[in-house]
């Protein structure tokens, strides 16, 4: 009886190290392209991860992504609408449990966004949703400052350290 319950005991132990530990040896910047392509899909914008992406579990998952950049407009003065030296992102365990995929908290280090209207009158803040940011999921998102969803239970907000932030008018 001992033996088996010994057994059992290293085995759970063995399992709970390989599920730490296992996230540590993928090499998750493979996974760049496949995020760039589902970013493009929902914005018609590029996203670039030109630093490391990460994964970890413990002590609470989380997702992050160094020096990440975010395209503008073809017409635009800049090519680069938003960038960020870092994004992490927490994630929620009990969503996780359950099959879904679910920030409890966002952290944006060092971020730069450029807001820019267009000679033609085109926003560039405006990001349309559906492939290749065609329109066809439902047209433009909700524009900033009209009644933003509440932040679920347990949700901070996204937190900002550092960055800046400008706007040019168009013409």
């Amino acid at each position: 009886m001992r033996t088996l319950l010994a057994g059992l005991v290293l085995g759970l132990i063995l399992l709970v190290g390989t599920i730490l530990v296992l996230p540590s040896l993928i090499d998750w910047n493979q996974y760049r392209g496949r995020l760039a392509d589902e970013v493009r899909n929902i914005t018609g914008r590029t996203l670039t991860v030109h630093g490391d992406l990460s994964l970890r579990l413990f002590p609470q998952p989380a997702l992050a992504a160094e020096n990440v950049t975010l395209s503008n407009l073809p017409d635009a003065r800049d090519p680069v609408m938003a960038s960020m030296e870092a994004l992490r992102v927490r994630l929620s365990l009990p969503a996780l449990l359950h099959g879904r995929v679910e920030a409890s908290a966002v952290e944006i280090i060092r971020p730069t966004l450029l807001l820019e209207q267009l000679p033609n009158g085109q926003r560039n803040w405006i990001l349309k949703t559906g492939v290749g940011g065609g329109g066809s999921a439902g047209g433009p998102l909700p524009p900033l400052g009209r009644s933003p969803p509440r932040p679920a239970p347990g949700w901070a907000g996204p937190g900002r350290a550092g960055g800046g932030f400008s706007q040019r008018p168009g013409g």
